[in-house]
């Protein structure tokens, strides 16, 4: 797909950059991080308007980009989106892929949010408004703890953690008290969400959503493009 002159969102997270489209059929075109900077610099691509969310910092490339295209770059913080009821304290606080995966799931109906990045975040929102949530370290982070924390847990990286209840090696056990942990805190969450809102349904998201594979009796709607798509309205939101 050739790069369209829209609107496009710029997430700068933790660990990946992520440079995204969504088409008038509400696809979602992305490009990530070496590829997405690779065809933003093209000379010949001037956006309508880019939507700038940064959690984590932007190389000195992409603010060259802003910089080459100025007004149209729309940078965004928590404190520009107050319009949105939460209930959080300080309300600027609350992360921008908070308030972008809530506006996503839309202003009507109980939803748990679940984004499992670099940290796990779950979040309720009830009929549009941000009641709280909890973050919790994502497995990578779970893992590189161990091996930072003690004398002899070797380094283990998420790709190499295999679903398995029972490990048999020390690096297998890790895996499965990263993995299994934090699956069963979330399905917990869920299920104690559940229990106060029946009519509960779930969202999921997140680049380690597929490895976490949760499993409840509670409708579970998996979007990989929900923050993306929270941005997109944020951004529509902010310039009609």
């Amino acid at each position: 797909m050739a790069m369209n002159a829209g609107r496009w969102v710029l997430d700068v997270g933790n660990t990946r950059v992520k440079f995204a489209h969504r088409t008038s059929e509400g696809e979602m075109f992305v490009l990530q991080d070496d590829e997405a900077l690779e065809r933003a610099q093209n000379l010949e691509f001037v956006p309508e308007a880019v939507l700038v969310a940064a959690s984590g910092e932007l190389s000195d490339a992409w603010k060259a980009l802003c910089q080459r295209w100025t007004t149209r770059c729309i940078h965004v913080s928590a404190s520009d989106a107050l319009f949105f009821p939460r209930s959080y304290t300080p309300p600027e606080s609350l992360g921008l892929d908070r308030i972008a995966n809530a506006l996503a799931v839309g202003s009507s109906g109980t939803w748990a949010i679940v984004d499992a990045g670099t940290c796990i975040t779950c979040d309720l929102v009830e009929d549009g408004v941000f009641c709280g949530g909890s973050i919790a370290p994502g497995l990578a982070m779970r893992l590189h703890a161990m091996h930072q924390g003690t004398a002899r847990l070797p380094r283990w990286e998420v790709d190499n953690v295999e679903d398995c209840a029972l490990g048999t090696t020390t690096s297998g056990s890790m895996g499965s008290g990263a993995l299994h942990g934090a699956r069963l805190e979330v399905q917990g969450r869920i299920a104690e969400w559940h229990a106060a809102h029946p009519e509960l349904r779930v969202a999921v998201t997140g680049g380690d959503a597929p490895r976490l594979a949760i499993s409840t009796s509670v409708p579970i709607f998996a979007d990989p493009f929900l923050t993306l798509r929270g941005y997109h309205l944020l951004l529509n939101r902010m310039l009609p």
